[in-house]
């Protein structure tokens, strides 16, 4: 996407905010950099195109840029872009596979990726978040991977890989869901209280919960992927200037909302989220965890075949893990939680 291009696509995003009724000085906008190995293009680019984000959306209440690369460059690109977004960048990390390599070998991405994690570490006295995909093959190497982010202090987020991934692996639902959710009690019940280290979703998930009880100073907010309101989250926008409710709907092609560049707008996919919001209210508002899950994820009940209106398949999965953190809250006390909470 050219510069021109992508100054047309924001002024089409704030005419598609507008139709949903978005009032920017109430609301606070984060705007991620993703895909692909964005730090291979040039600089010069990247700080053009960070402009240009930042001067279209500056009606918003506050806004926070930041950009995910896998680190395989040199140190100096590396400060550069580290210091164009604030510190606000994050990785994606495989310390024990070999499905990712630099130049054809595993070995030497690990090197490249630790470099540059280290040089961070040592020159700004910062640890990078990062995200963890977990498939039917990587979820052997979990628990190390958690270990590994709790010893070396960095926050991770775990991510369930959709069933139609197409990497390396994907994540089997039928056969491997009961091995999922055993994995992630198994985390809560070992990060709870005792860890210093963010591991989410279950961080949100906690925060979540505590929102219920009077917390407030995590806000209560509501976000993917535990939302039946996908119109109102966020966009994805793709280089040739299409767009999605979310990088995940992107990546399956289905509800494009239209095209940035041209200016094209389809209210397909708005009635289509709104009425999943309706059906979620009708279908999932007897449940316990309602207020905190708000059915899941849309992507992935459309990734496994159960359409645009259904509940996220790993309804059961975040049962467990929602039931098992109200417990917890009622063993170790609210205050005493909010205490450990605060300090992660």
């Amino acid at each position: 996407m050219s510069l021109l291009q992508l100054s047309e696509s924001l002024d089409s995003l704030k005419n598609y905010m507008e139709t949903l009724g978005l009032n920017p000085p109430e609301t606070d906008l984060t705007v991620c950099f993703l895909g692909g190995e964005l730090s291979t293009l040039n600089y010069d680019y990247l700080c053009k195109a960070k402009y240009l984000v930042e001067a279209s959306m500056k009606a918003f209440s506050s806004i926070v840029l930041g950009m995910q690369t896998n680190l395989i460059m040199s140190t100096g690109k590396l400060d550069l872009i580290y210091e164009l977004f604030d510190g606000n960048i994050g990785t994606s990390i495989d310390n024990f596979s070999d499905a990712r390599r630099f130049k054809g070998s595993a070995n030497l991405y690990r090197e490249t990726f630790h470099k540059n994690l280290n040089h961070i570490s040592e020159t700004k006295g910062k640890s990078l978040g990062a995200c963890y995909v977990v498939s039917g093959e990587s979820i052997t190497y979990a628990e190390k991977e958690i270990s590994l982010a709790k010893k070396n202090g960095y926050p991770i987020k775990l991510i369930v890989a959709r069933q139609n991934y197409k990497g390396e692996s994907s994540f089997q639902f039928d056969t491997d869901i009961d091995a999922l959710t055993d994995m992630y009690i198994k985390t809560l019940n070992d990060w709870f209280m005792q860890s210093q280290v963010a591991i989410d979703p279950l961080l949100y998930m906690l925060n979540r919960k505590l929102s219920q009880l009077g917390d407030r100073t995590q806000g209560c907010f509501e976000s993917c992927n535990f939302t039946n309101k996908c119109h109102t989250q966020g966009v994805s926008i793709e280089p040739n200037g299409d767009f999605y409710f979310c990088q995940e709907l992107a990546d399956l092609k289905v509800l494009k909302l239209g095209n940035l560049i041209s200016g094209d707008l389809d209210n397909l996919p708005i009635t289509t989220a709104k009425l999943r919001e309706e059906n979620i209210a009708v279908t999932c508002s007897a449940c316990e965890h309602f207020v905190s899950c708000k059915g899941g994820c849309m992507a992935y009940s459309v990734d496994l075949g159960r359409g645009f209106s259904n509940k996220d398949p790993y309804c059961s999965l975040y049962y467990r893990i929602f039931s098992r953190i109200d417990d917890l809250i009622r063993e170790h006390g609210l205050n005493e939680v909010l205490k450990w909470r605060n300090a992660l």
